[in-house]
């Protein structure tokens, strides 16, 4: 499942000297946060890493998948409703294993907490 457009929007993006930076505003009215959990809405851990999957697809200009989940490390709970400005999704390393097959490190931070340090695997498709 897509989320892009959906659960979230990409406000603007910025290269950076290790990678990018993507600004991204959620949708807290998404059918997902009426499930995780009414009232008190928490983005779930495979939506945070379906959001890196795109923001990678989308800087690399691939269409990817994941092959690995090498590490995560879930920090602190993203709600929406607690977000502190935009959340940053910033893609900090790409290395090229072999052909098709990506190595990406990424970090999903606001303005005041980090949220999650992720550590994927990717191939194209």
């Amino acid at each position: 499942m897509i989320l892009l457009d959906s659960l979230y929007s990409i406000i603007r993006k910025e290269c950076t000297e290790k990678g990018v930076k993507y600004w991204l505003s959620l949708n807290n009215t998404h059918f997902i946060y009426k499930a995780h959990f009414p009232g008190q809405p928490i983005t779930p851990g495979v939506c945070v890493i379906q959001i890196c999957l795109e923001i990678a697809s989308d800087y690399l200009n691939r269409s990817l998948e994941i092959d690995r989940v090498n590490n995560v490390k879930f920090l602190s709970v993203m709600s929406p409703l607690e977000v502190h400005g935009n959340v940053i999704c910033e893609l900090t390393k790409v290395i090229e294993e072999e052909p098709n097959r990506l190595k990406v490190q990424m970090l999903i931070y606001d303005d005041q907490v980090t949220y999650a340090k992720i550590s994927l695997t990717l191939k194209q498709i």
